[in-house]
């Protein structure tokens, strides 16, 4: 019955489905702060290198992927992050190959607009030690460069 009112009325339903899905987004992004982007679905055989990461980051806190370009690394972090997304509460990917500063800076509104408050600095000259002194007392957030 609802789905054949939902026809009838087609311009009005897909306002709906429009301001529905939009609300499921903003509630999902409102809990975790992140730049994540699901790797691609054609990647796979690399188990054994996708054990070895969480208990790198156990022991060390941190881990290195290494290899020469094109071999699939930001796959192989993107792959562990979308196993372990629930994991924690910041993931932010960062591209070495631009501005590091600018991106500090987006990560910056990032949490000031999943806060809604200023819980860090945005200026692009102070971004970078504002996000490191905000996260340095976390445990649940993840940093990919």
């Amino acid at each position: 019955m609802y789905l054949s009112s939902l026809r009838r009325k087609r311009g009005k339903s897909n306002f709906l489905i429009f301001l529905f899905l939009t609300l499921i987004i903003h509630t999902t992004q409102a809990t975790k702060v992140t730049n994540f982007v699901r790797p691609v679905s054609y990647y796979v055989n690399h188990e054994a290198e996708l054990i070895k990461i969480p208990a790198s980051l156990y022991s060390f806190q941190k881990t290195s992927l290494v290899g020469v370009s094109g071999i699939g690394k930001t796959q192989l972090a993107r792959q562990y992050v979308d196993l372990n997304f629930k994991k924690y509460k910041l993931i932010w990917f960062f591209d070495a190959n631009i501005n590091l500063n600018q991106q500090f800076t987006q990560l910056a509104k990032a949490i000031n607009e999943q806060s809604n408050q200023t819980m860090v600095a945005e200026g692009i000259n102070e971004a970078q030690d504002s996000v490191l002194n905000y996260l340095a007392p976390q445990n649940n957030f993840l940093i990919v460069v």
